[in-house]
């Protein structure tokens, strides 16, 4: 064991190693928090902004020498949905127990639930919807499928142009794309590059295996498209159709999200959640005009509505999935009503506070000489910290 492998192991410092850590970075270490995440403490009923190295806000609060029993809520604004849970009552999982992702066969209710969900907090930066056909002689391997479609979509972001696509299958079998862009596109550029990357030789599709369709309305396009490209018919795949792979995807940076986390006192905390009562109010009566629908269109077709079983995923706690929360924004706007986690989403989040300097412990200085407090550097060379391991 080498002093460079040592050190190496010693400046990224996993799992295995939180015995050397100290009691102040637990599971709330800096080097584990998402830098996008805004973190706020409530006091006296103010929300106040804090950093996410804040000691108050840790488990183990160093300058009382006891821990912080804290309430956490996590909230999530998207544009059209809102997510609110609490924090730390998830269930930890050890990396042995974690299921690994299984071979892809069919389109999942969780898939179609994910892919609906994307779709409809990303459809108004939309503007045209890019639909790639196969020729005659179509593929029926799913690696090859899916190495073209990436290479298709590798030009794309070449372009500038960010995507959300969809992979569904035609009556005769053939795979087929639908791709949603956020910019102007232009057809014959799309249909040479997708007949190239084919190689077909067949020149009807050079003229048709790419369509361009523009999308017109803002409004209701995210109900347009989820309902659209949802379609179960076109979602079977065919039995001689090998290694199918993922129904969808999007490029990096497209869903916008504000991810904040609250901390206070559990008083303070239930305060939080009973000024989500509207929001509560308006996602049942969402469900119950959804649960109608969905019974009166069963009795036109005579095909029951299928019940979804709610798993138990160990997790109690409070837990708030609001879809279109951006109509009650807007209602309660009008009233002049702001619910706090709007309230929160144009707060930029605070940099971390410096950790490797703290106060001198020495003797004061004399007046006159120093007005400013010195600082000791609490920075340990390589050779000092193998001698605290015993390894020098």
């Amino acid at each position: 064991m080498t002093l460079s492998y040592l050190l190496k192991l010693h400046r990224n410092i996993s799992i295995p190693w939180r015995m050397y850590m100290p009691r102040t970075l637990s599971s709330s270490h800096p080097m584990k928090r998402d830098k996008h995440i805004k973190h706020f403490l409530v006091q006296g009923g103010e929300i106040v902004p804090v950093a996410h190295n804040d000691p108050r806000i840790q488990y183990w609060d160093p300058m009382a020498q006891a821990y912080n029993y804290l309430s956490v809520l996590s909230a999530k604004v998207y544009p059209k949905d809102l997510h609110i849970h609490d924090s730390f009552r998830r269930k930890y999982k050890e990396e042995t127990e974690k299921k690994k992702r299984g071979v892809i066969k069919k389109y999942s209710f969780g898939a179609s639930r994910r892919c609906k969900f994307f779709i409809r907090n990303t459809a108004h930066l939309m503007e045209y919807m890019v639909n790639l056909t196969y020729p005659n002689d179509y593929p029926m391997d799913g690696l090859l499928v899916k190495k073209q479609l990436h290479k298709f979509l590798g030009w794309l972001r070449y372009h500038g142009y960010k995507y959300l696509w969809v992979l569904e299958f035609q009556d005769r079998g053939a795979p087929h794309f639908h791709i949603l862009v956020d910019k102007e596109i232009q057809q014959n550029n799309v249909r040479a590059y997708w007949y190239k990357m084919v190689n077909s030789g067949d020149p009807k599709h050079l003229e048709r295996g790419a369509v361009i369709e523009p999308i017109r309305s803002k409004g209701g396009m995210g109900h347009y498209l989820t309902s659209y490209l949802d379609k179960p018919k076109q979602k079977t795949v065919p039995l001689e159709y090998q290694k199918v792979g993922g129904f969808w995807g999007h490029s990096a940076g497209l869903l916008s999200e504000d991810k904040m986390r609250i901390y206070g006192s559990r008083e303070d905390i239930a305060k939080l959640k009973k000024e989500l009562k509207p929001v509560k109010q308006f996602d049942r009566g969402q469900k119950r005009n959804w649960e109608r629908r969905a019974d009166a269109k069963a009795l036109e077709t005579d095909v029951k509505k299928k019940k979804y079983k709610k798993f138990f995923t160990g997790f109690t706690g409070f837990s708030l999935r609001v879809t279109n929360a951006d109509k009650l924004y807007d209602e309660l706007l009008r009233r002049d009503i702001i619910l706090w986690p709007y309230r929160l989403t144009g707060i930029p989040p605070l940099p971390p506070a410096p950790t490797n300097v703290v106060l001198w412990q020495g003797s004061v200085p004399e007046v006159g000489k120093r007005d400013e407090p010195r600082t000791q550097k609490l920075i340990e060379s390589d050779e000092e910290l193998l001698r605290k391991w015993g390894l020098y």
